[in-house]
């Protein structure tokens, strides 16, 4: 009966929102975990019309949303692709203009068009439209508002306009390197919550693709280990041969769980030059299950196989080692060209403290790698914390993938 209670505890636990619709005492579990312990999105509700309604925000501002058959052919998974261009003619389509100028600081989200004598520029790339038409209005305040990006006041030659300013640089901005960052989120997530880091990576004129791991919102299927890296793959297979991105133009990134899943991407096309980041990643689930308080622990090392998928078409495809993380860096063969990120928070409590040391470790034996330490903001359990939220992280690593 413990055995059995464990591998239910442990699914709801590492699946969520892939749980979340197999009754109320799931519901209840994982709204106790957010509050309680994993506190991401804690306020943010699971449902499916809230879901449907973030993800219609992305699909506002361009995203493209499609189907896609998995590999194994168990499960239908929804994504979006979200692509620089497409935002940039969206913008133009109702009205506005997404533009980069050389400014001076006049307050604190106050600037001036600067002139050629000024001698310490800032670079501001901003969007607004010259005509604020109720169709503009519309669009700023239900769509592109939702991205984290702040408002500030420009004074240009001709008169002062409110924007939404995407980047603010002292540096020029470097020409725009074609890439895509194959988002494969954590599992208490889907990806139409996404949006601040949706309008961090667009802000660096980069492209993104977002699923729904099966079992997550529409996607169909059974949430498990294998089941997810087959999700990943799919993605990874749409990107190349549908979508026309090279290898070395994905970057396969993920937080907590979903750097897990993206290392599986890692480890199989690391010789073809796929790129990494892994926010806040665990070295294995079993790392993350032994540094809980005790019953946690027993509980969580017992039910561990609850987590595999035994289906064949999916055991006949991919090897499942719980989430093993460092194991699978500690496979990558040296290879030049294909860059690994391994950014980690301070005070994390949920990870064994030295998580990231051990995964930056053992990428950079495979090629060029880094490690960036957040200093977490949140003190009591910082483990959720939007990591390029700060300012010398978000430097350090736009100059890392642009």
């Amino acid at each position: 009966m413990i055995k059995r209670f464990s591998r239910y505890l442990l699914r709801v636990c590492t699946f969520q929102i892939g749980e979340y619709n197999h009754g109320p005492f799931s519901r209840f579990l994982i709204k106790l975990l957010k509050k309680h312990y994993d506190l991401s999105d804690k306020r943010m509700p699971l449902n499916n019309a809230t879901l449907e309604r973030y993800i219609h925000i992305i699909e506002d501002i361009g995203g493209m949303r499609y189907s896609k058959l998995s590999i194994d052919g168990l499960a239908q998974i929804d994504y979006v692709l979200l692509t620089y261009d497409n935002v940039h003619k969206r913008i133009l389509q109702k009205g506005g203009k997404w533009v980069e100028i050389v400014v001076e600081r006049r307050a604190d989200s106050k600037f001036k068009v600067a002139d050629a004598s000024i001698t310490s520029p800032l670079y501001l790339t901003c969007i607004y439209s010259e005509h604020k038409t109720p169709e503009w209005r519309d669009f700023i305040e239900k769509s592109l508002s939702k991205f984290g990006w702040e408002r500030a006041t420009v004074e240009f030659p001709d008169g002062k306009k409110e924007v939404l300013v995407t980047r603010l640089s002292e540096e020029k901005p470097p020409d725009r390197k074609r890439g895509c960052f194959l988002r494969c989120h954590s599992p208490g997530r889907s990806y139409g919550m996404d949006q601040k880091y949706i309008g961090k990576h667009l802000s660096i004129k980069k492209d993104l693709c977002l699923f729904n791991y099966r079992g997550t919102h529409i996607s169909t299927g059974t949430p498990s280990e294998g089941g997810y890296y087959l999700d990943a793959d799919t993605m990874y297979q749409e990107l190349v041969h549908t979508h026309s991105y090279k290898p070395e133009e994905i970057w396969a990134t993920g937080f907590c769980l979903g750097g897990a899943v993206a290392a599986h991407l890692k480890q199989k096309y690391h010789h073809l030059g796929i790129n990494y980041v892994g926010e806040n990643t665990f070295t294995s689930l079993l790392s993350v299950i032994l540094h809980q308080t005790w019953p946690a622990s027993y509980m969580g090392k017992i039910a561990l196989d609850a987590i595999l998928s035994t289906d064949s078409k999916i055991t006949s495809r991919v090897g499942q080692d719980a989430f093993n993380t460092l194991e699978k860096f500690q496979k990558l063969k040296p290879e030049n060209k294909s860059i690994s990120v391994i950014i980690n928070t301070d005070a994390d409590v949920i990870l064994p403290k030295d998580s990231g040391q051990n995964l930056f470790l053992a990428a950079k034996k495979g090629g060029p790698a880094y490690q960036l330490t957040h200093v977490g903001s949140n003190k009591v359990n910082p483990h959720a914390d939007e990591v390029f939220e700060e300012k010398r992280i978000w430097n350090e690593y736009t100059k890392i993938v642009s």
